[in-house]
């Protein structure tokens, strides 16, 4: 299957900040996913992010790699660590990166879900943010607040579009 048993994302941009910093933002959109507590740890994938978990410079900052296996902690993961080794390696010339999770108001069972026995907080997002080093390079954003801010942005009409007809109006055509 095309895709499979690789960190992918939804969407990416390049930005440019008020003070003229490259930045990388990963987008990552759920729509009515919700994950059990599966322990998802095995040593194939511990040889792949376990290093990068522990690694000094790593974004992530936790005590034992194998807390992170359970989603949707799994899939930050990677998405984090991608996001980290673009920046390293001046992928599209980024100085930073940003990762956002779109996730709408309604998906509680998502938003509140904290499936590692591990993590500390409340809901997904404090769980998350807990064990990464900027916490600031993660957000949780409605898809209707992702909308709003693009759309009032001309430049960005055909991609406001697209993502209208693709997550809210349920049109693909």
């Amino acid at each position: 299957m095309r895709g499979a048993n690789c960190t992918s994302l939804d969407a990416a941009m390049l930005g440019l900040t008020a003070d003229s910093q490259r930045i990388l933002v990963l987008i990552e959109w759920k729509y009515t996913e919700t994950y059990g507590r599966r322990d998802l740890y095995e040593k194939s994938r511990s040889r792949v992010y376990d290093d990068l978990i522990m690694h000094p410079e790593s974004p992530i900052d936790v005590s034992s790699p194998e807390i992170l296996y359970f989603e949707p902690f799994y899939q930050l993961m990677r998405q984090t660590l991608l996001g980290w080794k673009m920046v390293e390696h001046g992928d599209y010339g980024a100085d930073a990166y940003v990762h956002i999770h779109v996730i709408p108001r309604e998906n509680h069972k998502l938003r509140r879900s904290v499936n590692s026995p591990h993590l500390r907080g409340k809901d997904m997002t404090r769980a998350w943010k807990s064990v990464l080093v900027e916490s600031d390079s993660y957000a949780v954003v409605t898809p209707t607040r992702l909308l709003k801010a693009v759309c009032g942005e001309c430049d960005y009409h055909s991609f406001w579009y697209y993502l209208n007809r693709r997550y809210l109006t349920g049109s693909t055509g």
